[in-house]
C-alpha cells in the first residue's frame, strides 16, 4: 500500500511538471493567479517575500572571530566548509585587513555646503578640519574630525558603533542592542579613532536604559532605531574638544540632503588596530534605491522598501559593511554635520548600482524628543 502511494505521488509530480513545461510563465502565472519569481523568494506559505526576510544583509559584526583575506576590492572573510573542526587560535593582531584604499570615483562629489540658516553648537568638528577636504576614497580619519563616534560595547566586546546626539543619549540601530543585556553595556565617546576601553573613565559610561522603537521588526528591520541612555551625561565642550552632540534633521532640513554627497564612518571589521575610517557616498532617492534593488540584488522585482530606510552608495567599492551597523551617514550643511542615516543593511558591500540602506533618521525625530521627555532627560534638540 505504501509502494502504492507513493508510485501515485510521483506519477502525479510528474503530469503536473509536464503540463506546466508545456505552458508559458504569463500562462502559469493567470492560471494560478501567482507570479514567477526565483524559489527563494517564495515563503513557507508560497506568498512573495517582499520586506527582504531573510535575504537582508544585516551590517552586523557579531562576537566570531572574522578570519579577514587580502583584498583590495570588497572585504572577504575565510570562512568554514560544512564538517571543518572550528577550533582555530586566532590573535587579533595577526588578523589581515585590508590595506589598499579602493581607487576613487570620478562619480563621487566633494559634499556640497548648503546653506541654511541655523543657530547651533551640534555637529561642529574641531577647529583645524576642513569638511572639504574629502574624496570618494576610503581614508583615515584624525582625533575629533567625527566627535559624535561612540563605541558600543557588551561584555567588554565591542558590539556596534552609536552616535552622540545629546550628552547622555546615544542612537544606534535597533537590531544591535536589547533592553534585557542593559546592564551588559558600556559605551566609549571620546571622538578619538582606534576601537578599546579607556583606562580614563572620563569618556567612558555604563549604560542604564536601551529603548528600541516600538514598531522595529527584526525579520525586515524595519523602524530599526534605539536610544542607548547613559548612566551620566558626557562633558560637552564645543570648541577645540573630541567630544560633541550630531545635529538632528530638522524636517525643513531633509529635502537639501538629497541628491547631494555625504560621509559615512565606521570602525567596519572590529580589528583594535584598524582606525576609524570614512568614505563618501551619494544618497539616492527612496525610489530610485528600491527599483535598483530590484533590478541588481536577490531581493527580485516584488521586494517593498520600507519607507523607514533612506538610501546612499552603490558606487563600486565605496560603502558600509559588516560590522558597521549603527554607523552614521553625515552630511554638512555649513560646516555643520546632520545625521542623516545610519547604517541598517546591505546587499553585499561596495557593488555597483547597489545602494546601501540606512535607517532615515529625520522620520524619527519626533519619537526621538517624545522619548526624552518621557524619561525626564532635558534636551534642546
Amino acid at each position: 500500500m505504501h509502494r502504492t502511494a507513493v508510485s501515485i505521488i510521483l506519477v502525479l509530480y510528474v503530469l503536473q511538471q509536464a503540463h506546466c513545461q508545456n505552458l508559458t510563465t504569463e500562462q502559469i502565472e493567470n492560471q494560478n493567479n501567482c507570479k514567477c519569481v526565483l524559489y527563494y523568494l517564495c515563503d513557507d506559505d508560497n506568498n512573495i517575500n517582499i520586506n527582504g526576510e531573510g535575504l537582508l544583509d544585516f551590517r552586523l559584526g557579531n562576537d566570531l572571530k572574522r578570519i579577514t583575506c587580502p583584498t583590495e576590492s570588497t572585504p572577504q572573510y575565510c570562512c568554514y566548509l560544512p564538517g571543518t573542526t572550528r577550533e582555530v587560535t586566532e590573535k587579533p593582531t595577526e588578523r589581515s585587513v585590508p590595506t589598499a584604499a579602493p581607487t576613487k570615483s570620478p562619480d563621487t562629489k566633494t559634499p556640497e555646503l548648503k546653506t541654511i540658516t541655523k543657530n547651533v553648537t551640534c555637529g561642529i568638528q574641531r577647529p583645524s578640519i576642513d569638511v572639504r577636504i574629502l574624496n570618494g576614497e576610503f581614508s583615515s580619519t584624525i582625533p575629533g574630525e567625527f566627535p559624535w563616534m561612540a563605541a558600543i560595547y557588551r561584555k567588554n566586546k565591542f558590539k556596534c558603533t552609536g552616535i552622540l546626539i545629546h550628552p547622555q543619549v546615544v542612537l544606534t540601530v535597533a537590531h544591535y542592542v536589547m533592553k534585557s543585556f542593559t546592564r551588559d553595556y558600556k559605551v566609549v565617546a571620546n571622538g578619538e579613532t582606534l576601537l578599546g576601553l579607556q583606562t580614563d573613565s572620563e569618556h567612558e559610561r555604563s549604560v542604564i536604559g536601551v529603548i528600541r522603537h516600538p514598531d522595529f521588526y527584526s525579520g525586515g528591520l524595519h523602524n530599526d532605531i534605539a536610544l542607548v541612555i547613559l548612566e551620566k551625561p558626557l562633558v560637552i565642550s564645543q570648541f577645540g574638544a573630541l567630544i560633541n552632540e550630531i545635529c538632528l534633521p530638522g524636517g525643513n532640513d531633509q529635502e537639501s540632503f538629497r541628491n547631494n554627497s555625504c560621509i559615512v564612518a565606521g570602525w567596519s571589521n572590529k580589528d583594535t588596530s584598524v582606525p576609524l575610517r570614512k568614505v563618501v557616498v551619494p544618497t539616492v532617492p527612496h525610489d530610485i534605491c528600491q527599483e535598483k534593488l530590484r533590478k541588481n540584488s536577490k531581493l527580485g522585482a516584488g521586494f517593498e522598501l520600507h519607507d523607514s530606510f533612506t538610501c546612499a552608495g552603490g558606487i563600486k567599492n565605496q560603502d558600509a559593511c559588516l560590522g558597521d551597523g549603527g554607523s552614521p551617514l553625515m552630511c554638512p550643511i555649513n560646516n555643520v554635520f546632520h545625521l542623516v542615516g545610519m547604517v541598517s543593511w546591505g546587499q553585499g558591500c561596495g557593488q555597483t548600482n547597489v545602494p546601501g540602506v540606512y535607517t532615515d533618521v529625520a522620520k524619527f525625530t519626533s519619537w526621538i524628543k517624545q522619548e526624552l521627555d518621557k524619561n525626564l532627560i532635558k534636551h534642546n534638540l
